[in-house]
Order: C-alpha cells, then structure tokens, then sequence
C-alpha cells in the first residue's frame, strides 16, 4: 500500500510498523479528518474464513468494551476482503520497547499492573478473552505513561507440528499459558498467566523463560516451575503462573493487590528509567520505537506540590486569558459541583446498604440512577472547547478520574445485586470497584493540582478529589 493511497474511507500518512499479523499504519479518516492507527490484516490471514470470521465478531466485541486502559476501536471491515482494524493512534512505544531497554521499576511495573489488570477484568466480565497478551500489545503514552491494551482476539492458531502437538500463537510464544499450548477451551485465566508473564519481564528485563529455541520455551510452560526474582516477588510469580489454571489468581486486580503488597514489603528495586518529553495524548501507535521511558509519578505528593506552585501560569499560557478562562472555570465547576452531589448520594447508598437500612437492590438501582446522571457529565465534559492547550489537558485529567470513577460505580451496583445478605459479602465486584476508585483518585488529583490554582486566582473555590 502506497503513501497517500486511499483505503476505504482512510488515506494511508506512514508506515508504523511491520509484523506478523499485517502493517500498521498511521491514517486519516477522509471525511471526519481523524487520524487513527490502521492496521491491514496479512493476506495469509485474511484468507483463513475461520480467522476472517472471528477477526469481525471479536473486534467488535472489543470494541464495545468502555474502559480507560483498553485501546478505543473506531472500526473493523474489509476493504475488497483486505481485513482491517482502526484504533485510536497513541503517541508514544510500545511496552515492548520500553522495556527492550532494560527492567522496569517496581512502581512503573505496579501501574503498568493495575491499568491492563483493569482492562483485562472489564473484558473477561464481558466473556472476552484477549489471548494474546504480551508486551508489544500495550502501548504507553508519551504524555503521562498512560496505557493501552490492543488487539483483543486477533491470535491465530496454527497446527504447525514444528511448534507443538495442539498448535501454537502465530509469534512469540514467550507469554502464553500450557492450556493454550495444549489446545484446551480458555477463560480468563489464560490471561492472568499471560500477564504474570508479562509482570515479570518488566521486573527481570527478561521473559520468564528466555531459552534457546520456542519448542523449549514452549516445554517450560508447560513443565518447569514458575521463575523466580526475590523472595517478596516470587509467591505474585507461583500464583499468577500456576501451571493449573485453579491454582490462579481469579482475577488480574487480585494479581496487582498482592503485587503491590509484594512491592510494599520490600521487592528490591531495579533500573530506573529516564523520563520522556512530554507530547499530547489523543492518539494509537503500535510498533515498537527507540523512545524514553516515561514519568511514572513515583512521587505523587512530590509532583503535586511542584504543579499546585506553576499551574496558574501554566493553564493561562498560550494567550489564555481572564476573559477566556473565566467561563471555562465557571463550566467545569458546574460540572463538579453536579458530580460532587453524585458522589455524595453514591456514598449514602452504600451505607444504608452497608447498615441494613435499605435492600441491597435498593442500593444498587440508587447507585445506577447516579452513576447513569454522572455518565451525562462525562459526556458535556467530551463537548467542551477548551481555550488553551493547558486547559485542555485539564479536561482530559478530569474525564480520565470521573470515567474511573463511572465504573467504580457500576462495579459498587453490580457487587451488591450479587447478593441479597447483609452487609454484602466481599466479592470480585468490589475489588474491581476499589481499583477503578484508585485510579479515579491518582487522575482526580493530578487535576486539581493544575485546576485549583487558575481557579482560586480566578477567586473561585478550590476542590478536592474525593468531593467529586
């Protein structure tokens, strides 16, 4: 495909980047003038009709899924039976590159951790399996190091007996779990050993089993014990790569919960990784590129106290000014204020739940009639026209905390439907729930480090991240 040609409704800008399943590339959509990242399925692929069949149906699943951590798809069709896939274009590498360059911190590896943990539990509650969780499948923004998980259900199995009895991954085959190599039916779990695998290269700077030829690493999966790193780490290891799929962690949050605990006693620290120069985020890159690492806020009070003292000049930079800014402030504190109220009635649900004072039920329609009100927030927040690039960053601060924070909701409603006991016992729903809540608050807060101060020098009122 040449430069400048027009596939379907995109014109094809560069090449990102080459591999097994097809070539991506970087394109713009001819009539919403969108850029996106278009990958073309390989012939060889696209000819298969079982592939060709499951590549739609399962590419639209994919993209149903609203989660903050798993890659938008805009599109998935065919071009004169050439299979495509139009996703959001990230400005930034791949984890593959990143961590081509050397282990990652244990705190780089926590958040990597807990954001795909996220999008992998939001798509097994919607019975979609990824099946080819690996490295080069999590993209990572430059701007923030926010990341992005891809290509749901686009493996191909092959029969190749070079490979193994049952058939393989088309590629590598450094994360993939023994049922898969077997053959065998697969849920979720073949993603939580996929991602333990994942976990510890990030730690190691190594895959688990980085041996001379696939055959033999495809007999370590199935035979030889899970690696080990340190003491702290190694139960986080033996668990999520448990060669039966039982022995497993039920879900990825669980995974990230002991990892951080495992980082929390002591897990030693390796190579620190250099910061990447800050670009903007609304994009989707696929192939990996030698780039920086980027600034994991390792220190969160640290970062927050630098940006609260620069923010007010900051936000009005790119001749922003009082008569400009003003009226956003006004809006977003609308806004807020309307999201706040939301908040506050989420919290009186779950505690008259909690009390015995109303039916679980009860609680959880309360829940969902806010969280539906808040959704209409979110959406006035994706119409808003920011008057500076500063701003605009504000904005998407605010939409990432208030869309965790949305499905923390739904997690909160969904737990208690699950039981008609009071209180309601603890259940996979409230774990996901505290972790959407976590990472709500880490984007709640780095907004109002940049929101408060234009606000108060504006004499508005400061806020908070938990008020809203």
């Amino acid at each position: 495909m040449n430069l400048g040609e027009q596939f379907g409704p995109y014109r094809i800008e560069s090449v990102l980047g080459r591999g097994g399943m097809g070539t991506v590339y970087l394109a713009t959509h001819a009539r919403l003038q969108r850029r996106v990242a278009l990958k073309v399925i390989a012939p060889a692929l696209a000819d298969d009709p079982d592939f060709r069949t499951r590549f739609l149906r399962e590419s639209r699943l994919a993209a149903s899924l609203d989660h903050p951590h798993v890659i938008p798809i805009y599109d998935a069709d065919e071009v004169d039976g050439v299979l495509y896939l139009a996703m959001r274009y990230v400005d930034g590498p791949s984890l593959q590159a990143l961590i081509s360059e050397g282990a990652l911190t244990p705190g780089d590896t926590l958040r990597v951790t807990e954001q795909i943990g996220g999008a992998l539990d939001a798509a097994h509650a919607a019975d979609l399996i990824h099946r080819d969780l690996k490295p080069a499948n999590i993209l990572v923004s430059e701007a923030d190091g926010h990341a992005y998980l891809c290509d749901f259900g686009l493996a191909k199995r092959t029969s190749s007996r070079a490979m193994t009895q049952a058939g393989s991954f088309l590629g590598t085959v450094d994360y993939c779990s023994p049922e898969q190599i077997r053959g065998e039916p697969l849920d979720g779990r073949a993603d939580i050993y996929s991602l333990g695998c994942v976990v510890f290269h990030c730690l190691s700077g190594r895959p688990p089993y980085a041996l001379d030829s696939e055959i033999a690493v495809l007999q370590a999966h199935l035979n030889d014990p899970p690696p080990t790193l340190s003491p702290e780490l190694d139960g986080v290891f033996g668990r999520a790569m448990a060669k039966d799929r039982e022995d497993r962690y039920p879900t990825a949050a669980a995974l990230a919960s002991d990892l951080r605990q495992a980082i929390a006693e002591g897990a030693p620290a390796t190579v620190r990784a250099q910061a990447l120069p800050a670009t903007r985020e609304h994009s989707t890159q696929v192939a990996p590129r030698a780039r920086r690492r980027w600034p994991w806020i390792v220190a969160a009070a640290v970062l927050v106290a630098l940006a609260a003292g620069s923010a007010a000049i900051w936000a009005t930079r790119d001749s922003g000014d009082d008569a400009s800014l003003a009226p956003f402030v006004d809006r977003v504190e609308n806004m807020l204020t309307q999201s706040a109220a939301g908040r506050r009635e989420i919290a009186a649900a779950l505690s008259d739940a909690n009390k015995c004072k109303t039916s679980n039920a009860a609680a959880a329609e309360r829940i969902d009639s806010v969280a539906t009100n808040r959704q209409s927030i979110l959406q006035q927040l994706g119409s808003m026209t920011a008057p500076t690039p500063a701003t605009d960053r504000m904005l998407t601060l605010l939409q990432r905390g208030l869309q965790n924070s949305i499905e923390a909701d739904r997690h909160y409603g969904a737990g208690l439907r699950s039981s008609a006991s009071c209180p309601a016992p603890k259940n996979p729903n409230f774990t996901l729930a505290a972790a959407s809540d976590r990472a709500a608050t880490t984007a709640k807060e780095l907004f109002v480090a940049r929101f408060d101060p234009l606000a108060t020098s504006l004499h508005r009122r400061a806020w908070s991240a938990g008020e809203f």
